[in-house]
């Protein structure tokens, strides 16, 4: 028995360094052949040719689990149809089409953006290449917009060459206005205008002052007085002592009038009183006017309402101070209708303030029609006074016909006004059973 196992162990020791010696030497060609660095690619090529059983295809593909397009195209005996075919054969769904063509850019390497712009060039009729040509132009202008404005450039003119040309100077403008701005002063008359203003639009929430500049080459058309006005608003915004000073050197003229609406907007926030001095001092009378002091008062009076009401109250009489006022009372009685009412008794007799009154009843005329009934009755003016009472008599008969009915025994209405507003909403009880 001791014979037979030491011959056994003496067996099983030759074995397993004789299988560790073949595991090593396998292991060995294994590195040497696959991971060799020093291997050349012809070396692994040749050998894995020999086995038959990998082919180019494969072994490129074996570098990632999912093959660069450019690889792809590399192997293609026609590179530039097989993309072509690849866009042709997009999803019909518009969100998948775009995420199908954002794949394929992706996948166009950085060395080859050039090449495969230049190879679709004469193709950009195709809408989906023009998309493609979109996607590849601007990520180039992204990192070099000088190189991709100069290979754009001189290229002749054809389907999507502006629209493309566009996409790369409004890029630029992002790096620096200044230089996609040159750039464009180059392009032919028609073109050239087209350039300034799509990088004014550009540039106008950074640099609105540069936009500005811009914006002063261009024909005066209402495109342009749009760019002006969206530029000057962003500049008001930052920096509204000089917007101000550049505003007060334009040319009376409806576009002056509106750049300094926008400024006076623009300050209502931050400094009402100053905004409406502004709007009063620099638009003429009319309806303009009166719109941006009422946006300044709504602004206002969200945040300190007795200080706007005070400044109102110092308004002449006239058309001004009537929307002004029914605007401050609309906006104060929903939050505060007894502080907009004590104040409302303190204004003088006047047109103003019957179009005051008539705001504030109406908004106490849901809750309070007794309340809303005193206050109209307050209102100067016979017209108004008589209108006045009979919307809330209408109100007041379908929330609660039995008190509206004593309320109308002695409301100064004439008796036909009464008769109608009785029988109307008799009718519309009877219509609503």
């Amino acid at each position: 028995m001791l014979a037979f196992s030491s011959i056994k162990n003496s067996w099983v020791t030759r074995l397993t360094v004789a299988g560790g010696l073949v595991f090593a030497v396998a292991y060995g060609l294994y590195l040497a052949v696959f991971n060799n660095p020093r291997d050349s690619r012809e070396t692994i090529e040749t050998k894995v040719s020999h086995s038959g059983t990998v082919s180019a295809t494969s072994l490129s593909t074996s570098r990632s689990s999912q093959p660069h397009l450019a690889a792809t195209l590399a192997i293609s005996p026609d590179p530039l149809k097989t993309l072509l075919e690849r866009l042709k054969n997009l999803s019909r769904d518009s969100v998948q089409r775009q995420r199908e063509l954002d794949l394929i850019a992706a996948s166009v390497a950085k060395a080859d953006l050039e090449e495969t712009l230049d190879s679709l060039w004469i193709h950009l009729g195709t809408g989906e290449v023009r998309n493609l040509s979109r996607i590849l132009l601007q990520r180039w202008a992204a990192e070099s917009p000088e190189s991709s404005s100069a290979w754009i450039s001189n290229k002749s003119e054809g389907p999507g060459k502006q629209e493309l040309s566009l996409n790369v100077a409004t890029i630029w403008a992002n790096k620096s206005v200044s230089d996609a701005a040159n750039w464009v002063r180059q392009w032919p008359a028609g073109q050239k205008e087209a350039g300034l203003m799509a990088i004014a639009f550009e540039a106008a929430q950074q640099s609105p002052r540069e936009a500005l500049w811009l914006a002063s080459e261009l024909p005066s058309d209402e495109q342009r007085d749009g760019l002006i006005t969206h530029a000057f608003r962003q500049w008001a915004s930052d920096d509204p002592a000089a917007s101000m000073d550049w505003a007060a050197q334009m040319e009376p003229s409806p576009l002056r009038d509106e750049v300094f609406a926008n400024l006076s907007l623009s300050l209502s926030e931050t400094d009402p009183m100053n905004a409406a001095a502004i709007a009063l001092e620099n638009l003429p009378p009319g309806k303009q006017q009166n719109d941006a002091v009422v946006g300044i008062v709504q602004r206002w009076v969200q945040n300190d309402p007795v200080k706007a009401a005070t400044w109102v109250s110092a308004f002449p009489e006239g058309a001004l101070r009537e929307s002004v006022m029914e605007s401050l009372v609309s906006l104060w009685s929903e939050n505060s209708p007894d502080a907009a009412a004590e104040w409302l008794n303190g204004v003088p007799p006047g047109p103003s303030r019957d179009a005051a009154v008539s705001v504030l009843a109406s908004k106490l005329a849901v809750d309070f029609p007794e309340t809303a009934a005193v206050w109209a009755d307050s209102i100067e003016d016979p017209q108004r006074r008589e209108q006045e009472l009979t919307n809330l008599g209408e109100r007041w008969l379908i929330m609660d016909e039995a008190a509206a009915r004593t309320w109308l025994e002695s409301a100064e209405l004439p008796e036909a006004v009464k008769a109608q507003l009785i029988e109307r909403a008799s009718r519309q009880q009877r219509a609503s059973r």
